[in-house]
């Protein structure tokens, strides 16, 4: 695959607008916006339009949620010091992987595995933030290591409703990305093999993604809550 300036440049333009709009609405610090335009450029010149308005979901409904209620949600924030401002390694933790992955699509397009990597590191992201700020409302929150009760915002901490609203997320993901990729899915026109067949483009791929986004998020609880109490 070829770069063209024109992409670039398009890439830049959406991307530093995206980034100056969230700066301004106090959802991400200087070093957050910086790591958030180098994120969604990347992704915009190497995947693609279709895969950008994929991130983009993430950043619009995680968006909402963070403000959702957000004066009730400061009494947790201040204990838990969970903030709504994103900085630069939140940023950078949210998009290593989709850069990564977009990266190697462009480097090897004949592999579509690569696209479904995305798609889940994008779930996943997605899962765990809309469990981290809607969870915070839900009660009798448990531990993921002792299965005890918790105060509600504990790190690795989980709720059968919090667990529910993370497997939406990432099958709203995987929805909108056959959506979008059904109008620029090259993927489905030159790849007949396995993976572009089963996956990519239908309901299996859907609830791939579903599944996968949720034990990432799980998976990124334990980690969390793991390196919290080192």
């Amino acid at each position: 695959m070829v770069l063209s300036y024109a992409t670039i440049l398009v890439g830049l333009i959406v991307a530093l607008a995206i980034a100056i709009y969230a700066f301004k609405r106090h959802e991400l610090s200087e070093g957050g916006t910086m790591a958030a335009l180098f994120v969604g450029l990347t992704i915009f010149v190497l995947g693609g339009w279709s895969w950008f308005l994929i991130l983009i979901v993430f950043f619009v409904t995680s968006s909402l949620f963070t403000k959702y209620k957000k004066e009730k949600k400061k009494a947790v924030n201040e204990v838990f010091e969970k903030g709504g401002t994103r900085d630069f390694w939140q940023v950078f933790a949210n998009g290593f992987l989709p850069v990564l992955f977009a990266s190697l699509y462009f480097l090897n397009p004949e592999r579509a595995e690569f696209f479904v990597g995305f798609v889940a590191a994008i779930a996943t992201v997605t899962a765990d933030t809309w469990a981290t700020e809607i969870g915070v409302f839900f009660k009798n929150p448990r531990s993921l290591f002792t299965f005890k009760k918790v105060p509600a915002g504990t790190s690795g901490a989980v709720s059968w409703q919090g667990l529910l609203v993370a497997f939406g997320g990432a099958l709203l993901i995987g929805l909108v990305a056959v959506l979008f990729n059904g109008f620029n899915n090259s993927l489905l026109d030159d790849l007949p093999g396995f993976i572009a067949s089963q996956f990519v483009g239908g309901k299996k791929f859907i609830l791939f993604i579903g599944i996968a986004g949720f034990i990432g998020a799980l998976a990124d609880s334990l980690i969390g809550a793991t390196i919290q109490a080192n």
